[in-house]
């Protein structure tokens, strides 16, 4: 189910490294308070671009799999997919219950602080400490995209049997042992399509499967 999304991750997270290693080329001689500004503006303006583009091409995917789930459920397809840049505005605009924050808006609150934390470093000319921010900076931007990946995917699969008529589904949850008691209590539990409880956690992989059409 996340095979491309996986895919797509891969590429971002090396763009994410490259990109914010790009910021350590720079000599604290060639920052100053307005550079600084503008090159995380830049920085985020980038990498929130990125994101939606590959954010987008993972729901489209996501959902004509589930239209082809469905179908294959005995459900009938109905209408044209309906996932698109005002689709997923909508999904990044609300708030998310697993993060716990508007996606936009804490791209802002992480751009801030790297700004803070590269302008005190310059201060000081602490080198080490402006290369640790840059790196924590990396994480916790690879952390936000990868959740909102998933959940992309996650959003347009539900679409894609609602579209389908489909209105029960079944909680899957991949038993290995590294699971958390959470998805483990929801495995194989069957719930009204609009009223699937929220992940546990962030990057759950546990997936959703349309329930059979009732005399199918």
């Amino acid at each position: 189910m996340y095979r491309l999304a996986d895919k797509l991750l891969e590429q971002l997270k090396k763009l994410i490294r490259r990109e914010f290693n790009r910021l350590g080329i720079f000599g604290f001689d060639e920052l100053n308070a307005p550079r600084i500004t503008r090159e995380t503006i830049a920085l985020y303006d980038r990498m929130l671009a990125e994101n939606k583009k590959r954010f987008l091409e993972a729901a489209k995917k996501a959902y004509s799999d589930a239209v082809a789930t469905a179908v294959a459920a005995e459900y009938r397809e109905q209408g044209a997919m309906r996932i698109d840049d005002v689709w997923l505005d909508a999904l990044l605009g609300a708030y998310n219950f697993v993060s716990g924050f508007l996606y936009e808006s804490e791209a802002e609150r992480k751009r801030l602080r790297l700004a803070e934390q590269m302008m005190t470093a310059r201060e000081y000319q602490n080198r080490p400490l402006y290369n640790e921010s840059l790196r924590r900076a990396a994480n916790l931007w690879w952390t936000q995209t990868a959740h909102y990946m998933l959940d992309a995917v996650d959003a347009a699969t539900l679409d894609g049997y609602r579209d389908c008529g489909v209105e029960k589904v079944k909680w899957i949850t991949n038993i290995d042992g590294k699971e958390c008691i959470t998805c483990r209590s929801r495995h194989g539990k069957v719930y009204d399509i609009d009223n699937v409880p929220p992940k546990a956690h962030r990057n759950c992989r546990c997936y959703l499967l349309p329930v059979k059409k009732e005399g199918g």
